[in-house]
């Protein structure tokens, strides 16, 4: 990957007004499946390099899309009479094209001071009706009907991470007191914990720094460089972030930029425990 200080290369897109909006008027829950939607981006990005890398390894488990098997289908109608197929060059440029539309399309959704409120209302309403963000809970109910009808976030779409590494069973007795119960599983967690030699970390709600660090921006701007395979430094790429000085270069490097990474893979502890806040949050407003 290329490096550079111009960060005149940052397309205009990037640098809209909408990020700061977002940052400040969004919930928590249209902030998470913001976020969500740029993990699902990253991951067809990673499959379309890797593709391309490997074609013959990766036949048959790469699914481009319909958007992309149409566009395909125009371009090689389109080709002259002596070339019957395109190139994997050909492919490439097409597919990166279509790639860095979709991201500015995604960036520029969030401009949303001149839009009409409906259409606003109706994009939210569209997102959580598609919700798949990954699901998680400190505590799950081992029959997926009752966790269903307790879990007012959960959808068929979503699925569940399997925490095998820190997961455990427990049978609850409701012949007990709430009292007796929660006295004795706070006994059994210790025990559990130290067993296993867990050392346990109280959580902490980093949402709202998050917003601060302008994180929806910085993935944007780390898409864009895996696309165009050009990374800017970070000093030039803070001034350009936080043009008032909030979070220096080092601050970028070190700890913004690789949690911005860190939360475009699902998976990723950061990722699961801004979904569970986020849904927490949410419950609490529509309970």
């Amino acid at each position: 990957m290329a490096r550079t200080n111009d960060i005149g290369l940052l397309p205009d897109y990037l640098k809209n007004n909408g990020y700061e909006e977002a940052h400040t008027t969004y919930s928590t829950r249209l902030f998470s499946l913001e976020i969500h939607e740029r993990q699902s981006f990253y991951s067809q990005i990673n499959d379309f390099e890797n593709y391309y890398r490997n074609p013959k390894k990766y036949k048959g488990r790469f699914y481009i899309g319909v958007q992309l098997t149409l566009l395909h289908k125009q371009h090689i109608e389109a080709l002259p009479p002596e070339q019957s197929e395109l190139t994997i060059e050909e492919y490439i440029e097409i597919d990166r094209d279509f790639y860095f539309k979709k991201l500015q399309a995604m960036s520029e959704r969030l401009l949303v001071r001149n839009r009409n409120p409906e259409d606003f209302e109706k994009e939210i309403i569209e997102k959580e009706k598609w919700d798949s963000r990954p699901y998680i809970r400190p505590i799950t109910n081992m029959d997926p009907t009752l966790q269903k009808e307790f879990d007012i976030t959960f959808n068929d779409s979503r699925r569940q991470f399997a925490q095998v590494k820190n997961q455990v069973q427990i049978s609850l007795n409701l012949d007990f007191s709430n009292n007796a119960i929660l006295e004795e599983l706070e006994t059994h967690l210790k025990f559990l914990r130290k067993q296993k030699g867990d050392k346990f970390k109280k959580p902490k709600d980093k949402i709202h720094r998050l917003k601060q660090q302008k994180i929806l921006q910085v993935m944007d701007v780390y898409l864009w460089q895996q696309l165009s395979n050009i990374q800017i430094e970070y000093e030039p790429l803070a001034g350009f972030l936080y043009p008032h000085g909030k979070f220096s270069g080092k601050k970028l490097g070190d700890e913004i930029w690789p949690l911005a990474e860190s939360l475009l893979d699902s998976r990723s502890i950061e990722s699961q425990f801004l979904f569970y806040r986020a849904d927490k949050e949410y419950a609490e407003t529509v309970t």
